[in-house]
């Protein structure tokens, strides 16, 4: 049996760079260190076999990880979101998250205007929104968590078919300004929907199925990616002890842990019980993927007692 467990992302390097987490300072201390991803790796080549050259479209994972299901396999997120202005400039706030009651009015008449064009917006989510297109955009966007505070008029969509989205993108603002859920959230003093964001454009991708057994990750991008290879997934669980008893001798599974995790839980949680899980033999092989660095350990190899152990950044962990 192989776990392996990831801990790929830049939270993480915050996290760890003075952390005392003794179970795992020992296995990377004992562990042997394997060659680092290269730069532009990450875990979707990584895991599930894309190449370099193909561009991840997070509307896509999303609607798969979701669930969406359009009328075309080409996606784009419409997020909700507020703006503010001055004299000559326009602010991206925030997304707006709406009720059911306000999603559902909004929809219904979003819908009946873009009818035409033959897009279709969903709301899987109360603040990410998608809109499933007919082909593709042939635009380039700006991801709307890179646009928070920013001026909306130096990042609106480019490329051969901007005349077009940032058309419609002032179609959609004049239509939402009026609209009766805008009317009644500034009776109510409540942010109001000022425009759809457009950004995460692509088509779904063609995946083959991985060797993961199990796959456990509460990252959406990583559920949707096992969604579209048929690779089994859940939800992470609280702890290691939760699915000990649901791994298979011959088994290779992937846990992803989520960067909201507390430093005191992983180590509690995590480490520990996999840590023990290596001493009692019941996992043959264990990686730890952190920050794009690999390290590779079995019970043999944590018997290295003079190997000692230091801090995280002591080991080069960050």
């Amino acid at each position: 049996m192989q776990i392996t467990l990831c801990l790929n992302s830049e939270n993480w390097k915050f996290q760890l760079a003075k952390a005392k987490c003794k179970a795992l300072t020992t296995l990377i201390s004992r562990a042997d260190k394997a060659k680092p991803w290269a730069q532009n790796d990450t875990i979707y080549n990584r895991f599930f076999g894309l190449n370099d050259e193909q561009s991840i479209s997070i509307a896509a994972l999303h609607a798969a990880a979701w669930e969406v299901s359009g009328g075309s396999s080409i996606w784009m997120h419409a997020d909700p979101v507020n703006i503010a202005t001055d004299q000559s400039n326009a602010f991206l706030l925030d997304r707006i998250s709406l009720t059911d009651n306000e999603i559902t009015s909004l929809l219904l008449d979003i819908n009946q205007f873009l009818y035409a064009d033959d897009y279709v917006l969903f709301a899987p989510q109360p603040n990410q929104w998608l809109l499933n297109l007919p082909k593709e955009p042939e635009i380039t966007t700006v991801p709307v968590t890179e646009m928070l505070g920013s001026n909306i008029a130096e990042k609106l969509p480019v490329g051969k078919a901007e005349i077009e989205w940032r058309r419609l993108f002032t179609e959609l603002q004049m239509l939402l300004h009026n609209h009766p859920v805008n009317q009644e959230r500034r009776m109510r003093k409540l942010a109001t929907v000022d425009a759809l964001w457009f950004w995460g454009e692509g088509i779904v991708p063609q995946l083959e199925q991985t060797d993961w057994t199990h796959v456990w990750s509460d990252n959406e991008h990583i559920n949707g990616l096992c969604y579209l290879s048929d690779t089994p997934y859940e939800p992470l669980p609280t702890s290691f002890a939760d699915i000990a008893d649901q791994l298979y001798p011959d088994g290779s599974y992937l846990i992803v842990i989520s960067d909201k995790l507390q430093l005191n839980d992983l180590e509690q949680h995590w480490a520990q019980l996999l840590m023990q899980a290596l001493k009692d033999k019941k996992i043959d092989k264990l990686q730890l993927v952190i920050n794009k660095q690999i390290y590779n350990i079995d019970a043999k190899k944590l018997k290295r007692w003079w190997r000692r152990s230091k801090s995280l950044g002591n080991l080069g962990v960050v």
